[in-house]
């Protein structure tokens, strides 16, 4: 009697073991998927962000260029007014604020043909409504 109450314990525990096994082979199954979801997510978020870095290069290029391009005209501009102040020191365009102005304008009217407004007063663009 006694070896049939542990032979039903045993076959018991080797039932509840079998279950156990199941369970622990579902659960790794399902691990499983859900770190190759994760790794699926993470490849497309790191190719946006490589896609992002690439654009904001592009952009920063493009933002020296323009840098670039402004700097050797304002050289050109000092150098010509250097000669206009040598030919002609008593000219408008040498006088206090002259500068200024036509700056202003050149800013302003460049921004209203894009379908911007400039403020004079911060150099800020809006786009029209």
């Amino acid at each position: 009697m006694a070896t049939d109450y542990f032979r039903g314990q045993m076959d018991g525990i080797s039932q509840q073991a079998g279950f156990a096994a199941v369970a622990a082979r579902r659960a790794d199954r399902e691990a499983d998927a859900s770190i190759a979801s994760w790794m699926n997510y993470a490849a497309s978020l790191k190719d946006r962000l490589e896609a992002s870095e690439a654009k904001l290069a592009a952009a920063e290029a493009e933002v020296v260029k323009s840098c670039a391009g402004w700097h050797g005209s304002a050289a050109v501009g000092e150098a010509l007014r250097a000669g206009l102040r040598e030919v002609a020191p008593n000219h408008p365009l040498l006088a206090q604020g002259a500068l200024s102005t036509t700056r202003t304008a050149a800013a302003a009217k460049l921004a209203s043909s894009q379908g911007f407004d400039y403020d004079a007063a911060t150099g800020d663009v809006r786009r029209r409504r």
